[in-house]
């Protein structure tokens, strides 16, 4: 992808230079270079554009060099993690030239030491991104943090929807107060289910 269709999102027959090995890849390749359906709903936020993306991404979080392996970095991320986490070593490839590099401004620890105000940490208990264990861990090793716990599936409550969790976080977010510690929501429909 050239940087104007990188700040434009327009799309190119031109196939991915990098990318992923395997029987993944010919699926890749084909959302790469599909056209959008006509009336098909927007992907992402709107108005967003991938710069604003990759600004975040990139300028947040250390990546690897330009030259690294990347390879090697999706199969020791595989090894370590399943077959869902390479995408992520691959989505972070476009970070390696990144103009600013990640921000030396940017917070890197230690997570333990007392904040201001306390810290919400929301997660699914069936999150393949973010595994439960890593959430759990995080709230715990905050000096003011707080789990609060959705019994459900997918990558973010954003996207499984839970009144529950919504109404603690609009608490959190407006008055400061915190879910009880050990609260379970149920998020407002559950995939598959059965009627």
């Amino acid at each position: 992808m050239t940087p104007h269709q990188e700040t434009t999102g327009e799309r190119s027959a031109e196939r991915p230079r990098h990318g992923p090995a395997g029987p993944g890849r010919a699926t890749a390749e084909g959302l790469w270079t599909a056209p959008d359906a006509q009336g098909a709903p927007p992907t992402g936020v709107a108005g967003q554009q991938p710069e604003q993306t990759l600004g975040v991404l990139c300028s947040d979080t250390a990546n690897p060099p330009a030259g690294a392996d990347y390879p090697a970095l999706a199969d020791l991320t595989r090894a370590r993690s399943g077959d869902a986490r390479p995408s992520w070593v691959w989505q972070t490839q476009r970070c390696a030239e990144w103009p600013a590099g990640g921000r030396p401004d940017r917070y890197t620890g230690p997570w333990n030491r007392y904040t201001s105000a306390p810290i919400l940490v929301v997660a699914n208990t069936g999150d393949p991104a973010w595994p439960y264990e890593g959430s759990r861990a995080m709230a715990d090793t905050l000096a003011r943090g707080r789990l609060l716990t959705v019994d459900g599936y997918g990558h973010t409550v954003l996207g499984n929807p839970s009144a529950c969790a919504a109404d603690s976080e609009v608490r959190y977010l407006v008055s400061g107060e915190l879910p009880a510690r050990g609260t379970v929501c149920e998020p407002d429909r559950r995939p598959f289910a059965v009627q």
